[in-house]
């Protein structure tokens, strides 16, 4: 029994580890278009 929950354990981990490294590598570029357009706005409001 606990053999199996180990390993119901381990591929979640496995899948949890999957999407977090599918959220790190399309964050990053996301928020960065989205503070370049903040940037902008900003900029416009200022000038």
């Amino acid at each position: 029994m606990c053999e199996r929950y180990v390993a119901l354990l381990d591929s979640l981990n496995f899948f949890a580890w999957c999407s977090v490294v599918f959220f790190c590598t399309s964050l990053p570029a996301s928020s960065v278009s989205l503070t370049e357009g903040n940037k902008n706005k900003h900029r416009l409001r200022y000038s």
